[in-house]
């Protein structure tokens, strides 16, 4: 058994060492339509049926070799799953392969869910209520209901207005960046941006990005400012929050989880800064997979998926910066994409009515104003 468990444990290790040159998210299609990667694969899952018969003849010698068979089964059944998927499109599922420092993690994803949540929906003898802050997309639900496969027009909608004064609680800024996104200077404005925020700002300061690349090298530009910077990765989550809410003038660094199920209310938090709009990077396996099913319907996946998706998540960061009744503070939207591409006035529509400038000095005398 325990030459088994071995060969195993080498083939893997093997594997992990053909995958580390291709990117941490990749469609399994891609990989598997790889010969080597086919018979590297392949060459595990036969090492794993050898390890099952081991383990077969062996699992009433004890309740853990029993707990070790069947968790074997499983997963070989999980696994053999993967090894017969075609190498052309499959239309229920969306196959991908995520690589993190030490783990492999194969998943499968539904390529939608509107028609399985109705089918379960229908079964259930009840009304249903669905809401959120972030359900529509410039003031319309139809991006939400077409996921769940609801009928727009037959959907009784309702968007009721925030409790809060946006117009008094908060700004909007959008500074004059000259470069796009994808230009490599883009960052210096960035950090630019980020240390006149914490300089202005009263109280916190939010800095949230839509990569783990943006977020280190502003992190690295703003080791030498006063303020004490609270890094995503360096502590759990729940303890960056803490001391983040309880440190005067802190400024917290974050990406994707720190977009959304966060709660500082107060003094502790006055200003967040968005690096960019969060569009869901291309060659995200979902993303891939669903764009193409969107082309094959003849459909524009920018504005059908791409426009949407990244108008809820904005909302979702800038939903961050104003709490409670007595909340205050400036929002720094840097991407100038907002202003210059037709899209940009989406974004804007879907956001609360917040006064919008693009002076600098009107940030500076919204802070004075709270003194």
């Amino acid at each position: 058994m325990t030459e088994r468990t071995e060969r195993v444990r080498v083939q893997l290790t093997f594997w992990q060492q053909k995958l580390k040159s291709l990117p941490n998210k990749i469609s399994w299609q891609q990989i598997y339509a790889d010969k080597a990667q086919q018979d590297t694969f392949d060459t595990l899952l036969a090492h794993l049926e050898q390890l099952e018969i081991v383990l077969s003849e062996a699992e009433q010698r004890s309740k853990g070799l029993k707990q070790c068979y069947q968790r074997l089964l499983r997963q070989r059944a999980l696994l053999s799953a993967f090894q017969h998927i075609e190498t052309e499109d499959n239309e229920a599922s969306i196959l991908w392969l995520e690589q993190q420092s030490r783990d492999l993690t194969l998943h499968s994803s539904p390529q939608t869910v509107g028609e399985t949540f109705q089918h379960w929906c229908q079964q259930q003898y009840a009304a249903w209520v669905y809401t959120s802050a972030t359900l529509t997309v410039a003031g319309q639900f139809q991006h939400f209901c077409r996921q769940l496969a609801l009928d727009n027009d037959e959907t009784e909608q309702l968007i009721i207005d925030s409790p809060f004064d946006y117009q008094k609680q908060s700004l909007l800024y959008l500074p004059t960046i000259p470069v796009t996104p994808q230009d490599k200077t883009y960052i210096d404005h960035i950090i630019h941006h980020s240390r006149e925020l914490i300089e202005l700002s009263l109280g916190g300061t939010f800095l949230l990005f839509t990569s783990f690349k943006t977020l280190h090298q502003v992190a690295e530009a703003l080791r030498d400012i006063d303020n004490p910077l609270f890094i995503q990765g360096t502590k759990p989550k729940n303890v960056l929050l803490d001391k983040f809410r309880t440190t005067s003038r802190a400024v917290l660094l974050g990406t994707n989880s720190f977009w959304e199920g966060v709660d500082v209310k107060g003094t502790a938090l006055s200003a967040v800064l968005i690096d960019k709009i969060p569009f869901t990077p291309p060659d995200d396996p979902i993303i891939q997979a669903k764009i193409h099913q969107i082309k094959q319907q003849k459909g524009n996946p920018f504005t059908a998926l791409q426009i949407p998706s990244a108008i809820i998540q904005l909302k979702q960061g800038v939903g961050r910066l104003i709490r409670d009744y007595e909340d205050y503070g400036v929002l720094v939207l840097c991407d100038p994409r907002l202003l210059n591409k037709p899209y940009g006035k989406l974004f804007l529509r879907s956001l609360p009515a917040m006064p919008i400038t693009q002076d600098r000095q009107h940030v500076i005398d919204f802070f004075e104003k709270h003194q």
